[in-house]
């Protein structure tokens, strides 16, 4: 396969991103799937070097380079290991639309896409009836069904559902609150999310509730939508751009002082919004103004000094980092600093927080096997700690963790931190009433 590269945007400027790695290997230890695979081409390092020579012409578009940046989980824990700084996640962009352009999708990944990134996940009304009918599935005891006719069915939907939350479906979070006996600290915008509104609504109820706890109002704009993570993922620029053109008005009409982001992947991909939107000549100033209003909940709460809870809460957890949370935002110390607050908490940490869990998106529904990989070594990590909470800090990675914790019969329950603090704020309440 060939490619025309001159119908690629921006690709004067990959030649210097490129010769920025100089193929040290730093970046080997910290690759999900060089750890578990072993191969150079299955590696950052490897990647590059493949791609560098697509991009310069000197090899043409193969199965075998589409089969290694396919296996590449976009975790970007190689950005955090570089010293040289590389910007690994544009590199993979590149990839991603070269192959995009070069080979014509499959019929199934054409359904694929059609399916999840057009017709799902930009309506929430759909996602919230796929919700109802896990939330029924579970509630019927159909599992035991579905486990007989599980081996007969096409390994994305036996992967799919494990991936069921075994908890019942939460009503939608509230369109916006004000906090009540206490003092007002401001006006902030809650994003919610697709999946995490869909199916782990509980996550943002808890965080509305911290929230107000701190003294602020809430406010929930009804036109927000999915924020494009997997969609730029997988290429789909033109779907992307839409939502995030979506979300900067739902947000910015909204007239809030701070956008809350709960989700690690959704925020990251968010704060990418000005470069995305950076050629438009009527969202790119407003999504500059977006970017600079948008915190992770963590960062929110530590940087307006949060209340620690009073009573103590009695368990031991430990923290597994988001990897777009970690890598892109550049937060970590903020949700540890959160917990340490916690009166009671045994805080540890896991051999590997920073290491993938397998989720990546939809990577555990595309390449289950090395997803499952991943996430028996997290499951492992997490069962040598002696826990009895694991926290995360983004959708994906709470229903893969609590799938891998289900599928092994580890009883240790798999929350978002923001879940916990509320836990022990609510004791308070339990205590006075």
């Amino acid at each position: 396969m060939t490619l025309d590269v001159n119908t690629i945007p921006f690709m004067e400027q990959m030649d210097i991103i490129l010769r920025r790695c100089i193929h040290c290997g730093m970046c080997l230890s910290d690759c999900p799937t060089y750890h578990v695979l072993r191969f150079e081409a299955d590696s950052p390092r490897g990647r590059i070097a493949m791609t560098g020579a697509v991009q310069s012409g000197r090899v043409n578009i193969e199965p075998a380079f589409i089969e290694n940046i396919d296996r590449c989980l976009g975790c970007f824990a190689c950005i955090s290991a570089c010293p040289s700084e590389v910007n690994y996640n544009q590199i993979l962009d590149l990839a991603h639309q070269m192959i995009f352009q070069a080979r014509p999708p499959k019929w199934s990944e054409r359904l694929f896409r059609w399916l999840v990134m057009r017709q799902l996940l930009p309506y929430m009304n759909r996602l919230r009836i796929l919700a109802l009918f896990g939330s029924l599935y579970h509630a019927f005891g159909l599992s035991w069904l579905a486990q007989k006719l599980l081996p007969f069915l096409p390994r994305l939907l036996q992967t799919a559902e494990g991936l069921l939350p075994d908890k019942p479906h939460r009503p939608p979070t509230r369109a916006s609150s004000t906090p009540s006996r206490l003092k007002y600290r401001g006006r902030v915008g809650l994003f919610t999310g697709c999946i995490q509104e869909a199916f782990l609504g509980n996550v943002n109820q808890a965080t509305v509730r911290v929230l107000e706890r701190n003294g602020f109002e809430v406010v929930i704009p009804a036109s927000q939508t999915c924020c494009g993570a997997l969609q730029i993922h997988m290429s789909e620029y033109a779907i992307a751009t839409n939502l995030a053109k979506q979300n900067v008005s739902a947000f910015l009409d909204a007239g809030v002082e701070t956008i809350v982001c709960n989700a690690g992947g959704c925020g990251a991909a968010m704060k990418g919004y000005p470069e995305l939107l950076k050629n438009d000549p009527v969202f790119g100033k407003p999504a500059l103004d977006f970017c600079s209003k948008l915190r992770d909940v963590s960062e929110f709460l530590v940087e307006q000094k949060a209340k620690p809870p009073r009573n103590p809460l009695p368990v031991k957890a430990a923290y597994s980092d988001s990897c777009h949370l970690r890598n892109i935002q550049g937060v970590f110390d903020q949700p540890r600093f959160i917990l340490s607050n916690i009166p009671g908490l045994k805080l540890v940490e896991l051999a590997h927080p920073e290491r993938c869990c397998g989720s990546a998106g939809v990577y555990n529904l595309l390449h289950p096997d090395i997803s499952d990989l991943l996430l028996d070594d997290k499951v492992n990590d997490i069962q040598a700690s002696g826990v009895d909470v694991v926290l995360v800090a983004n959708p994906g990675c709470q229903l893969q963790i609590q799938a891998g914790l289900r599928r092994n019969g580890v009883p240790v329950r798999a929350l978002h931190f923001i879940e916990l603090l509320d836990e022990a704020y609510r004791m308070e309440v339990d205590n006075i009433c």
